[in-house]
């Protein structure tokens, strides 16, 4: 097995953890930033249990929409740094 495929994610409160995507540039091209979203909320315990909805991703400034969208759509590679916001969502009646 190869190297691991790794994105550095950062919370506004400055605290850092790396996520392990994939082992493969060819699978690193193909990742999602819905799989993106499903890693954090299996390492960070204060994502554990929000809906997809609720976490905000930003990478140079962009926002990562649609969790179809591809992390190399966004120019992410191996140990980039992705800004990680958590918002309640709340439904309206």
């Amino acid at each position: 097995m190869g190297e691991i495929y790794q994105v550095v994610v950062q919370d506004f409160t400055g605290k850092k953890i790396c996520i392990d995507l994939c082992h493969t540039e060819e699978e690193m091209q193909r990742f999602t930033v819905g799989q993106l979203k499903e890693k954090i909320t299996e390492k960070l315990p204060e994502a554990a249990g929000k809906l997809r909805e609720e976490i905000r991703l930003t990478f140079a400034d962009k926002r990562l929409e649609g969790d179809t969208s591809l992390l190399s759509e966004y120019g992410i590679h191996h140990l980039s740094i992705i800004w990680m916001v958590t918002i309640p969502v709340t439904s309206h009646m």
